[in-house]
């Protein structure tokens, strides 16, 4: 189970899906679930869709759908997927840690504090030590986080662990070789 609070899943896809059913599967399962928006580029592919599914403030768990067009999937494994939510088990193919630690350091770059908690989580959990992609530039970019900013940007998004220290942070990532 994930320490953050706000569930987000993306899919990528590379042929054209039908919303219609999406939807209609997903309000099957007794979940409402609305589109709230359409066609944006990001990157490398084109997110057709941004299904929420729960309402915010409400009490419940939010969960943020991105349902995206690519070109080809990245580097995936396959898993039996068992939700702690009632969606009954499924198979499915989900991007390899190495990947998803690649993308989480370019957003950091681009100063999202939910991708350092990422970041130190995949590497400190996960892949364990092994090597962080854009190590110098994320050490740049983490020498100009004040620790206020740190603790109010994170706490709000963890459920289940506290804040770790800036400098633990830091310490984690300085460990780790660049690749």
């Amino acid at each position: 189970m994930a320490p953050r609070g706000f569930l987000d899943l993306d899919f990528d896809t590379v042929e054209q899906l039908d919303i219609g059913e999406i939807l209609r599967v997903i309000g099957h399962l007794g979940h409402r679930a609305t589109v709230v928006k359409e066609r944006r580029i990001l990157k490398e592919k084109v997110v057709l869709y941004r299904i929420q599914i729960g309402r915010k403030g409400v009490g419940g768990v939010t969960i943020g759908i991105d349902v995206g067009l690519v070109r080809e999937l990245p580097p995936h494994s396959r898993i039996i997927y068992r939700s702690a939510y009632g969606i009954p088990a499924f198979e499915a193919l989900v991007a390899r840690p190495e990947f998803i630690l690649r993308e989480k350091a370019e957003a950091f770059v681009r100063r999202s504090m939910r991708d350092l908690f990422d970041i130190y989580f995949l590497l400190g959990h996960i892949l364990r030590g092994k090597c962080l992609p854009l190590k110098t530039q994320i050490l740049n970019a983490l020498r100009l986080v004040m620790k206020r900013d740190w603790v109010r940007g994170i706490e709000a998004l963890l459920l289940r662990v506290s804040v770790p220290r800036l400098e633990e942070v830091y310490s984690l990532i300085s460990s780790v070789r660049e690749c």
